[in-house]
């Protein structure tokens, strides 16, 4: 693989993490790159090969390689979505969604002063069906 290809790998490859990164809301801080930062670096070997290094205060701490894009993209999402930053997101975004749980069958039945209709209901807001079930039948004890 000549230069010209390799630089034009590393350009589609780039775009392509940087929309998935985009897409999923992650920070900055963390995208992994061909230029050298402290962090995550990728390079295109002569062969065609891909590389991912990772470094720690100038450090190199781990380093993998690989034939296949995907495998690339994938490792590098993934690797991304464990970090504590989305963790602590998703966390949040569960409370939220478990402290504010919605109600199937209500959400269109507020009335005007926000209280649900009562047009099936009897007065002391238990649901009718066809008689009243709020009061026992006449006649007995």
């Amino acid at each position: 693989m000549d230069e010209e290809q390799r630089a034009e790998l590393r350009y589609e490859l780039g775009d392509r993490i940087d929309r998935l990164w985009d897409l999923l809301g992650l920070s900055e801080y963390g995208r992994p790159g061909f230029a050298h930062a402290e962090g995550r670096l990728l390079a295109v070997g002569v062969d065609g090969r891909l590389s991912c290094l990772d470094f720690d205060r100038g450090v190199k701490i781990s380093e993998w390689v690989t034939d296949d894009e995907s495998e690339l993209l994938y490792r590098l999402v993934r690797d991304a979505l464990r970090g504590p930053e989305w963790t602590v997101e998703r966390r949040a975004a569960a409370l939220y969604q478990a402290a504010r749980p919605v109600v199937p069958g209500r959400a269109g039945s507020m009335g005007a002063k926000g209280r649900p209709d009562r047009d099936r209901r009897s007065r002391s807001g238990w649901p009718t069906q066809g008689r009243s079930v709020t009061r026992p039948p006449r006649g007995s004890p």
